[in-house]
């Protein structure tokens, strides 16, 4: 038994609509689901796009160009950009952070071997880097010894080399 979501009326589970008010008792149809789904991603890009702001800015030797200055605290909140910049900061006095060609290479002082912990550690990696920098990059995880480990990128996520 079932019963009717506008009156109450317990009825069976086969009725597609309630014998006393005539109600449909059918799931939300496939567009209205959509719908919603669709006004979710919309709010969701606009705060995104929200958060970056366009800049000018001249170089005498280039002439003037247009770059693309992203506030972290803006676009993911005071309180993520600071829990990022807090676990930057920890990670720097415990491994040795460096930029390659704009992707960001760590190599950690002490080796994790296993890959669960690994992988915790790529991730917490990847995403303090990517709130700094408003957007994913290419990480790279070396041990000790200068073995790549573990790579991160927005294309394939996170994952230990073998």
């Amino acid at each position: 038994m079932m019963k009717c979501h506008q009156c109450g009326y317990e009825r069976k589970d086969t009725i597609s609509h309630c014998p006393s008010c005539g109600s449909s008792n059918q799931p939300p149809s496939f567009i209205l689901l959509s719908l919603c789904i669709l006004v979710v991603f919309g709010f969701v890009f606009f705060a995104i796009q929200r958060g970056c702001s366009s800049t000018t800015s001249t170089n005498s030797a280039v002439g003037s160009h247009a770059e693309t200055v992203c506030d972290p605290a803006a676009k993911y909140g005071a309180n993520a950009y600071e829990s990022a910049k807090l676990r930057m900061e920890v990670l720097r006095r415990n491994n040795h952070i460096f930029e390659e060609g704009g992707h960001l290479v760590v190599e950690m002082k002490q080796y994790q071997d296993n890959r669960n912990d690994l992988l915790r550690f790529a991730t917490l990696v990847a995403d303090a880097d990517a709130v700094l920098n408003c957007a994913a990059r290419n990480i790279y995880i070396d041990d000790p010894s200068g073995k790549r480990v573990t790579q991160a990128d927005p294309i394939n996520g996170i994952r230990v080399l073998e």
